[in-house]
């Protein structure tokens, strides 16, 4: 019986967090378009600091990034750097 209080306890946490915003209006708020950038880097970051070889390649892609804006150049270069780093 715990397992069922268990699993609709997490559907009412799911669903509140889904219609919240609707509720109170947050959707016009300026720190909703910063929401995208800091899941991102929350899933981006604790593999990028793992091992040396992930966060030299975040370096270059980082830097890259910085320099030309080309997302597609920066792919390929983390991708090459990446795979040479584990290769060394």
């Amino acid at each position: 019986m715990d397992w069922l209080i268990l699993i609709l306890g997490m559907a009412v946490v799911t669903y509140l967090t889904r219609v919240t915003p609707f509720f109170l209006s947050i959707r016009d708020s300026r720190f909703v378009k910063y929401v995208p950038p800091a899941v991102f880097s929350a899933l981006v970051f604790p593999d990028v600091l793992s091992s040396p070889e992930k966060t030299i390649a975040g370096a270059l892609v980082f830097a890259v990034c910085i320099k030309n804006r080309d997302l597609l150049l920066a792919f390929l270069v983390g991708t090459s750097a990446l795979y040479v780093l584990q290769l060394v």
